[in-house]
């Protein structure tokens, strides 16, 4: 029974050929898709480098905070603007 079971599916229901099809449509990549993947993962890398930045801010707020966080050098110039930033949003708080 399980062998005439088979050969009906094999030759009415055709299901290897059903699955060769939605498996190619599946693997067919859209470009797209691609498009937005990549610009998905540059903005990743963005939001990644933003966060590296801000968290190496060494702007002196208390002399606790100044004690635990290692001093890493920043670009004197972009460590102003990131001191600008930090104060601007502490008075906003």
């Amino acid at each position: 029974m399980a062998k005439d079971f088979a050969v009906v599916c094999e030759k009415e229901f055709h299901a290897r050929e059903i699955g060769i099809y939605l498996t190619k449509a599946s693997l067919a990549l859209d470009h797209d898709l691609l498009k937005r993947r990549t610009m998905l993962e540059n903005s990743k890398k963005i939001v990644s480098e933003l966060c590296d930045l801000l968290s190496a801010d060494r702007t002196p707020l208390t002399p606790f905070i100044a004690l635990a966080r290692p001093a890493v050098s920043l670009d004197p110039a972009i460590q102003q603007h990131l001191s600008h930033y930090t104060l601007v949003n502490l008075l906003m708080w």
